[in-house]
């Protein structure tokens, strides 16, 4: 018989983590949670664009300044263990706009020990990122409020938390980026401004 052993939430915006063990002793540890804060999602170009509290965000090409768009996740009080082994992680999104074209994103992490909220386009540009990333195709069947769920990001995740100052309960950031669109068109995910409940949700499994 498995064994459930749950932890306590640490935020309404968090459920709890719970490990999963089998009969083999092999233990699946799970924790997810949404965005828990106005300006903890948003977007920013490089040339001076930038907004963390509207209720959407937005992933694409400016077509007017010439300029990539892209957007910021900071997930508060992750629980994993430093050097914890990610077997999965997921981030998934509610589809703001409806879509009209078709192109390529790239996810990829803040890297940092304890991500700090982005205050303005200099902290979103200048953020140190991970190497590892992972490409993201979107859809033009992209549709308002339409529940997306992004490729396996646990190589993003596992060098976050490899990381020697990494501590469970620490926040981290993932950026979703313009990879391939350069004709004016964007993806739109519903932000903690629309609702909590519809903000972007991170999971990760150990």
């Amino acid at each position: 018989m498995s064994k459930i052993t749950r932890s306590p939430a640490s935020s309404p915006a968090s459920s709890p983590a719970f490990a999963i063990t089998g009969a083999g002793g092999t233990s699946i540890t799970t924790w997810s949670a949404r965005i828990a804060a106005s300006g903890d999602d948003g977007y920013w170009s490089p040339d001076m664009d930038f907004d963390n509290s509207a209720t959407t965000t937005k992933v694409g090409f400016d077509g007017m300044m010439f300029d990539d768009i892209n957007s910021f996740f900071r997930f508060q009080n992750v629980i994993v263990p430093n050097a914890a082994t990610i077997s999965t992680a997921t981030l998934t999104v509610v589809i703001g706009v409806n879509a009209s074209a078709t192109f390529d994103m790239t996810i990829i992490g803040e890297d940092v020990n304890d991500s700090a909220a982005y205050a303005d386009e200099t902290d979103a540009g200048d953020a140190t990122e991970t190497t590892a990333n992972v490409t993201w195709s979107g859809s033009s069947s992209w549709e308002t409020s339409d529940v997306e769920v992004s490729p396996d990001i646990k190589t993003i995740i596992q060098e976050i938390v490899n990381r020697g100052g990494w501590a469970s309960g620490n926040d981290l950031t993932l950026r979703v980026k313009n990879k391939t669109e350069d004709s004016g068109e964007e993806y739109s995910f519903k932000t903690y401004d629309d609702s909590a409940g519809v903000s972007a949700l991170l999971t990760i499994k150990y």
